[in-house]
């Protein structure tokens, strides 16, 4: 039993990847989740063993590049990979708004700042591993920024940068039928899958496991404090097939290599399914 069952009932035959969240325990910030650090080998460890139970073949991490938090999303990253490539599973990078938002050097172009991030020596190993993906896939998240993968990959070739909701879908927020009729995009790639998303009410103090002991809490709000909280309901997992329904509507997504799952756990804005997943297996993970 795993995710994949769906998928392949309806005659998918491709590798399944989770999106991973790099955050979770990294210092001056709080997220919803407290339990555990993300850069920690043993974490990662107990991870992957969650995700080959339940068919999943690689990650797909949200990262913030080099600079973030004194290099706490790149050693994430490292730590990944190692362990990944002893299970012969998969890794691809997924750059993150924030990698531009917070630039170092502000006078720098957007795509000057991408290659400057992706020839750092320890994100070319990776890249030239042969734990990342073949294609050499990159997962463009910057929404509201424009990067000219063109001239991005004149100076790193390896790097084919896949566009949301063209060359990859990413669910969660987003309507099934706009998820679908994306999936129709003959340049689609990388499916998405998910179960819903909620990203309401803000998150507990670090340390804090137990809600009750916090006043304050308003699921009126975003859990990032910027306006009312969205939610879009999982339905008893009626999204999520319907979402299945539409993969196999579309002759371009439902014959893909590859299916992404969104997300592993990305708890602020949940659609995280790495605690349901840990109460299948049993293995702990924070």
């Amino acid at each position: 039993m795993g995710f994949k069952q769906a998928l392949r009932a309806i005659g998918w035959d491709g590798k399944l990847l989770a999106n991973v969240m790099p955050w979770v325990g990294e210092p001056n910030h709080v997220h919803r989740c407290t339990s555990y650090n993300s850069d920690d080998p043993i974490t990662i460890k107990r991870q992957a063993d969650n995700m080959q139970m339940v068919g999943i073949d690689g990650v797909i991490l949200t990262w913030r590049g080099i600079d973030a938090n004194g290099g706490w999303d790149q050693r994430v990253a490292i730590n990944w990979v190692s362990e990944l490539s002893k299970r012969n599973m998969l890794f691809a990078y997924m750059p993150d708004p924030n990698l531009l938002k917070y630039k170092k050097n502000p006078a720098i172009s957007d795509t000057n700042e991408i290659i400057r991030q992706f020839k750092d020596p320890s994100v070319q190993t990776i890249l030239n591993s042969s734990t990342y993906m073949a294609e050499g896939y990159v997962f463009d998240f910057l929404t509201g920024y424009h990067v000219d993968w063109n001239a991005v990959k004149a100076v790193i070739p390896k790097i084919n940068a896949l566009m949301r909701h063209v060359g990859y879908e990413w669910p969660g927020l987003a309507g099934v039928s706009g998820v679908n009729s994306n999936h129709k995009n003959p340049n689609m790639k990388v499916p998405g899958i998910a179960f819903g998303f909620n990203d309401g009410g803000m998150p507990l103090p670090k340390g804090v496991t137990d809600e009750t002991l916090v006043t304050g809490r308003d699921y009126n709000t975003s859990v990032w404090g910027v306006g009312p909280a969205r939610v879009n309901d999982p339905q008893a997992g009626k999204y999520f097939m319907d979402v299945i329904d539409g993969i196999a509507a579309s002759s371009y997504a439902r014959l893909a290599k590859y299916a992404a799952i969104v997300t592993w756990n990305d708890y602020d804005e949940g659609t995280d399914i790495e605690s349901f997943v840990a109460g299948l297996t049993g293995v702990r993970i924070g």
